[in-house]
């Protein structure tokens, strides 16, 4: 899996830094990774935002407590979720207008990113504490496979949190987001669907089917909105043409 890992990462970034610019993809990449690693390292050490819990060594590189690897991907699954909010909802501007109406939407695709990021993990962390991996450990167990339930709602905070400074950041500079007439505008959503089909895989290899259903129904409606919309954009992008002829 590493392997794949690292390529969707390099991908991403690469992406990122063609359709959003230089810029706005070294902020988003250091909020993502800064806070990963912070919630991370308070999390293993403390108990804190997501339970206690410890990883195993493994061959992995450490930054102090957290494997590098960790504050990298909380960038890309956020980076998959609000491209894909985006394709979903469309602009802000269009719909939100100024005021109390684009704050509260700001706060509700942030939310949505979260809950994105929060449903991936629903599928990922079961798999990788199972018997057969147990790249970490919950040390005090807990109710969603012996995982706790403070762990989700911290994936949300946390990816809420990630999104929210990126998408402030979004509205007081007056930057205006792509609303998906262009295929590669598509690409982040289809890594986020790859990252399910990949651990949906793991779990089925591994014995555990249930992981993967809970996966289907947590990550994949998400998927099939955007590819609505990008089914809505072709329609009239084709309709107009047809007026035009």
């Amino acid at each position: 899996m590493t392997p794949w890992f690292h390529s969707i990462h390099i991908f991403a970034f690469l992406h990122s830094l063609y359709v959003h610019g230089r810029k706005w993809t070294l902020l988003f990449f250091v909020i993502g990774f800064s806070l990963g690693l912070a919630s991370e390292h308070v999390g293993a050490t403390y108990g804190w935002v997501f339970g206690k819990f410890h990883y195993q060594p493994d061959r992995l590189m450490f930054l102090g407590t957290v494997p590098i690897f960790t504050p990298v991907s909380w960038w890309l699954i956020l980076y998959c979720a609000y491209n894909t909010t985006n394709l979903i909802v469309g602009s802000l501007e269009r719909f939100a207008g100024k005021g109390m109406q684009l704050l509260l939407a700001t706060l509700l695709m942030a939310g949505l990113d979260g809950l994105m990021a929060m449903n991936l993990d629903m599928l990922f962390d079961p798999i990788m504490v199972c018997p057969e991996r147990e790249r970490w450990v919950w040390e005090f167990g807990g109710s969603y496979f012996n995982i706790p339930i403070q762990n989700f709602i911290g994936w949300f905070l946390v990816g809420f949190t990630i999104s929210l400074l990126i998408r402030i950041y979004d509205v007081r500079t007056g930057r205006t987001v792509s609303l998906g007439r262009r295929f590669v505008h598509y690409l982040p959503s289809g890594l986020y669907f790859g990252m399910f089909a990949l651990f949906a895989l793991l779990s089925v290899v591994d014995g555990y089917p249930q992981y993967a259903l809970i996966g289907f129904a947590g990550m994949v409606p998400f998927v099939l909105l955007a590819a609505v919309r990008a089914c809505l954009l072709y329609t009239s992008d084709a309709a107009d043409e047809m007026s035009e002829v």
